[in-house]
């Protein structure tokens, strides 16, 4: 993912700098181990002091306010899924 850094920091610096709703009391990121291999694992998300997500509806379409998407990068892949199917094929027993 440090590869990724130069590509990473601007991106950060939008969401770090954007003026949000009085609703949207944090920022959360989480990251999905099953992702690394599909995409950018990493989502954040928009919380409200109840700990939800907060969203706006246009035309009674879920929207999240924010200056970039919320997956973050658009990405095909951190680690190719080759690797994945070999340390599976290592370290676990197919049933």
């Amino acid at each position: 993912m440090h590869l990724l850094s130069e590509t990473k920091i601007p991106v950060l610096k939008e969401l770090i700098d954007y003026e949000y709703p009085k609703e949207v009391l944090a920022l959360e990121f989480e990251m999905f181990i099953n992702c690394f291999t599909s995409g950018f694992p990493v989502r954040a998300f928009f919380m409200d002091k109840n700990n939800a997500e907060h969203f706006i509806f246009t035309e009674g379409k879920a929207e999240y306010l924010s200056p970039v998407d919320p997956g973050l990068l658009d990405i095909d892949c951190i680690y190719p899924y080759e690797i994945e199917e070999e340390y599976e094929s290592k370290y676990f027993i197919s049933r």
